[in-house]
């Protein structure tokens, strides 16, 4: 499977991140700083404070992007643009399954 792009438009940004995370099997969030480094780092914000960071600043551009499965569970990725300087990265774990039904349940449009 490829990793599969939809739009995710900021009106349904908040109803989709919030049920994504009330059905996922984990959520893991790193940040990138490049005038630190150029990897992605583990950062001590939570989920839930970057979600919000995320929904008050008018420049941030949320993905959806469906990941290849590894382990029998795929990544849901969603990322923010800088904030101040940083950007930060939610991983939401789920089911191949239930990522698309949730895709589908909100009418997110393929990325072509």
């Amino acid at each position: 499977m490829n990793d599969i792009f939809y739009k995710l438009p900021r009106s349904k940004a908040k109803v989709v991140i919030q049920e994504a995370m009330s059905i996922s099997d984990s959520i893991v969030v790193d940040e990138l700083n490049c005038s630190k480094s150029f990897r992605r780092v583990p950062t001590s914000k939570t989920p839930l404070e970057i979600f919000s960071m995320g929904l008050e600043q008018e420049n941030t551009m949320w993905n959806f992007i469906i990941r290849k499965s590894y382990c029998g569970s795929t990544d849901i990725g969603l990322s923010t643009m800088p904030l101040d300087g940083v950007s930060y990265f939610l991983w939401i774990r789920m089911s191949h399954e239930k990522a698309i039904d949730l895709a589908n349940k909100h009418e997110l449009k393929l990325l072509q």
